[in-house]
């Protein structure tokens, strides 16, 4: 691992080049050392694993530019080979996957859109080995080298324990009225810790579909339709020992989803109509717990490259690639589906509040928020037809 300054880097080599030199003339193009650049995030439950595989540049003029020139980040094919190799407890090589390379268009941006992806097929990495990547120059120089461990893959996911579909989503307790709502000030999220896992980042994921009318919703022409969801931060937790298994257990204050909820989406027009849920035949099923789970190489990377908000405004430079700069780390997600928000059991225990409050809540009713279960909801005229438009 390195972590080091990079202003103190800086700073240490401009002190050398004024005690060595009386010239005042610098050339920014001087002969430089390409450096192999390496982004690659393994995970357990993924098919295919992909990594990628880049270079420094430097050239005259405007490095923008060049930068938007697939050859200039990228190395010539076939100047190397690569490998990840699955490594026992003993030190043993028990496992070896040659990297494969694939075109692949990216959004439009700084830099080229077309690029050059290597991947491996494999459904059995495992969290009892470590991997390590090898990349081999042809010319025998700069060969490059990494190594990470796994995080157990769990298939069901069930050491999730809360939220769950028999509990749902309960965020508002009370609705006695816009001004005085009971929100949920304990939502519990509770999930044990899994080996190699040292930081979880959980989000909750709410779904709806988007409709844009030609005039007043339900009164005039449907323009178009999509799916859309909103991610609400719960937050992260880090656990000391990630070889050790514990329970997690934090609670939030839900009133921070419709804060923020209301935030994301803004003024709302008034031929916007939104309807809770993924669609007919899943209008209640409208919310998601997801849980990206990283190890400690993951954690250090994000840790290091967050926003620096202190008045000491020098950032920590971080590596664990041997021979080149980048990160080769460990991740998996795991989550909970189709979640209601008030659960999966009958009719008897229906409980409205929650989507009570997204409808028509101080907070969020100008966003338009309705709901078309017409097996819970047509009795209940606050949500649908009767709505105030």
């Amino acid at each position: 691992m390195k972590n080091f300054s990079i202003t103190a880097a800086v700073a240490m080599a401009v002190i050398v080049s004024g005690l060595f030199s009386c010239s005042t003339e610098v050339d920014l193009n001087a002969p430089k050392d390409t450096k192999t650049i390496v982004f690659g995030l393994l995970d357990s439950k993924a098919d295919t694993q992909f990594i990628k595989i880049n270079r420094t540049f430097l050239g005259e003029g405007n490095n923008f530019l060049y930068a938007s020139i697939r050859d200039s980040v990228e190395y010539p094919f076939n100047q190397f080979t690569a490998k990840v190799e699955g490594i026992n407890w003993q030190g043993q090589v028990v496992q070896s996957f040659p990297l494969d390379s694939i075109t692949v268009n990216k959004r439009p941006g700084l830099f080229a859109q077309r690029q050059t992806v290597y991947y491996f097929v494999s459904d059995q990495l495992t969290g009892d080995n470590s991997y390590r990547l090898t990349i081999e120059f042809n010319n025998g120089e700069n060969d490059v080298f990494a190594l990470t461990n796994m995080i157990q893959n769990f298939e069901a996911d069930n050491n999730i324990a809360s939220p769950n579909t028999q509990g749902g989503v309960k965020l508002v307790l009370q609705n006695p009225g816009q001004d005085n709502v009971v929100y949920n000030e304990l939502l519990r999220i509770r999930y044990n810790s899994t080996n190699n896992a040292k930081r979880y980042d959980a989000i909750l994921r709410f779904h709806w579909i988007e409709k844009t009318w030609s005039g007043i919703p339900y009164s005039s022409d449907l323009v178009s339709e999509q799916p859309r969801s909103f991610d609400w931060q719960v937050g992260t937790q880090k656990i000391e020992n990630p070889q050790t298994s514990i329970e997690i257990d934090y609670r939030v204050n839900a009133v921070g989803f419709f804060n923020a909820l209301k935030t994301a989406l803004g003024t709302t027009s008034n031929n916007i109509s939104r309807e809770i849920g993924r669609g007919p035949g899943m209008e209640e099923e409208c919310f998601d717990f997801i849980l990206t789970v990283g190890n400690e190489e993951l954690n250090t990377w994000i840790d290091v490259n967050q926003p620096v908000t202190g008045i000491i405004t020098e950032r920590p430079f971080y590596s664990n690639i041997d021979g080149g700069l980048g990160l080769f780390a460990s991740r998996t997600t795991q989550a909970l589906h189709n979640l209601r928000t008030w659960g999966s059991t009958v009719n008897s225990t229906y409980d409205p509040k929650t989507k009570h409050e997204i409808c028509l809540g101080l907070e969020t009713f100008s966003l338009r928020f309705c709901s078309t279960s017409a097996q819970y909801d047509s009795d209940r005229p606050f949500y649908y037809l009767n709505r105030v438009w």
